[in-house]
């Protein structure tokens, strides 16, 4: 465990170490491109993922959606969250890791970009937009998209369902979210944890839900299997308002989990916190898959 006083060293300090230009990701551009050639070799081969209701592979399936930074819809600002429709809404996150994954799973790509809102939740998809569009962009991250939504319910009253993890958990953020959001009524449900879900636990998960008739849903399941089941099922779904796929905020709430300290955050740092803090558990995310996420942009910014 890294010490707390190591983390919160000067923000002078950690500014002159950490925040590095860009003109630093060019010149070792050669060997992100040196792990992301490896790391993307396995899209090269046949790869079969599946769905609830057809299964994919490199040979047989045509990809409708491809996911492109260049081009991609996104809420570029964390204001723009005024502007959403009511009404029943699914709304996912994007950032290195899940766009590195997309390339390579087009059912995650289909789930992502036919939601109703996609939000840049991580410092790498602002550095893809300077870029590759030469546009500044605000992240929104899955905690700042909770924190949003929990308020607005709470002051109208409502019912809010946490669909994923295990019981613990759920029973940790009923707990506080009771205490912090009075006037919202809490609904969980854990699913059993599998690889993949059988038909029975689908429809069990569903039935948990509609049950409930929540106004706001949230689904903490990990990405990319909670932003699939949830597109899957979506029709099935009989929610009020927005549907979130927030994963890792369920065990920042429930405080399994302590997210990087503000400064951090704001300096796009917050990645890092969580290596040092998790080292075995992350360095493959974010050593492997940011130089992964650097070649891949850099393959997108000179590819048509």
């Amino acid at each position: 465990m890294v010490s707390e006083r190591y983390l919160h060293q000067s923000s002078d300090q950690l500014n002159y170490i950490f925040h590095i230009p860009l003109v630093y990701y060019t010149h070792n551009l050669y060997i992100c491109a040196v792990f992301g050639h490896i790391a993307s070799f396995r899209s090269k081969i046949p790869f079969h993922v599946t769905g609830d209701s057809v299964a994919y592979s490199a040979e047989n399936y045509t990809p409708f959606y491809m996911l492109k930074l260049k081009t991609i819809s996104l809420l570029e600002h964390r204001s723009e969250l005024d502007a959403l429709p009511e009404g029943k809404l699914l709304i996912n996150t994007i950032n290195a890791y899940s766009y590195n994954t997309a390339l390579k799973d087009p059912a995650f790509t289909e789930a992502l970009l036919r939601g109703d809102a996609l939000i840049p939740d991580g410092a790498s998809i602002v550095l893809a937009f300077k870029l590759l569009r030469h546009e500044k962009i605000e992240r929104t991250a899955g905690w700042d998209l909770f924190l949003y939504e929990m308020n607005k319910l709470n002051r109208k009253g409502g019912t809010c369902f946490f669909l994923g993890s295990s019981e613990d958990t759920l029973r940790k953020i009923k707990v506080k979210a009771v205490r912090l959001y009075p006037n919202i009524r809490i609904e969980t449900y854990s699913p059993p944890y599998k690889p993949e879900f059988t038909q029975e636990d689908n429809q069990a998960m569903i039935a948990a839900v509609n049950q409930a008739q929540p106004d706001l849903l949230w689904v903490g399941m990990t990405a990319p299997k909670q932003e699939k089941w949830t597109y899957a099922h979506l029709k099935e779904l009989e929610v009020n308002g927005p549907i979130g796929t927030i994963g890792a905020v369920f065990d920042f709430f429930a405080e399994n989990v302590q997210r990087a300290p503000v400064w951090w955050q704001e300096h796009g740092l917050e990645w890092l916190y969580r290596l040092i803090k998790e080292p075995k558990r992350m360095w493959r995310r974010y050593i492997i898959g940011n130089c992964l996420f650097l070649w891949n942009i850099t393959k997108e910014k000179f590819t048509s």
